[in-house]
């Protein structure tokens, strides 16, 4: 009879310790494109995927660099990377490239030398999936960035210049 009880206060022990995990919620997660190339010919040291990757938070955002006009969002994502230098945050902006010219401009603007320096990589997403593989997670918007930890989970999404705090609350110091 004791030992009834005892198999059955472990089983519902080992049920009720189940059901607890099973209440949690799944994380969050960006997904990144599998062919991606790293661009930037203005970069000091050539980054590979692994080491661009590997900072404890990442700043995503999307910018389609065959249209002219969202060209300068580059410039804003290389102001906020400077920004984050500045203040000695532990954080890497990554700007994933779009494209339906098969990047061309944005080749073009960096050999011709008609872009200014900047020192952001950017991802040029090869087979255009990043919208399609994060469609349920994030409403992407231009001027939109997505904070991520080291793992890629999303800690919060929003436009960096007007939440500024919230970014920097949530990005470790180097």
């Amino acid at each position: 009879m004791k030992t009834r009880i005892i198999i059955g206060f472990i089983g519902l022990a080992f049920f009720v310790s189940c059901n607890r995990h099973s209440d949690k919620h799944p994380e969050i997660l960006l997904n990144l494109p599998h062919r991606i190339e790293i661009f930037n010919p203005y970069l000091a040291e050539i980054l590979d995927s692994t080491s661009l990757f590997s900072k404890k938070s990442k700043i995503y955002s999307l910018v389609n660099v065959s249209c002219p006009t969202c060209i300068p969002q580059l410039y804003d994502l290389d102001s906020i990377s400077q920004k984050l230098k500045v203040q000695n945050k532990d954080a890497q902006v990554i700007a994933i490239c779009r494209a339906d010219d098969n990047f061309q401009l944005i080749k073009y603007f960096f050999e011709s030398k008609k872009m200014d320096n900047i020192q952001i990589p950017l991802v040029l997403d090869l087979e255009d999936k990043f919208i399609e593989l994060n469609a349920t997670l994030l409403n992407i918007e231009d001027g939109m960035q997505v904070l991520t930890n080291g793992d890629n989970k999303i800690l919060l999404t929003g436009n960096f210049n007007k939440d500024k705090r919230k970014f920097l609350e949530l990005i470790p110091d180097k």
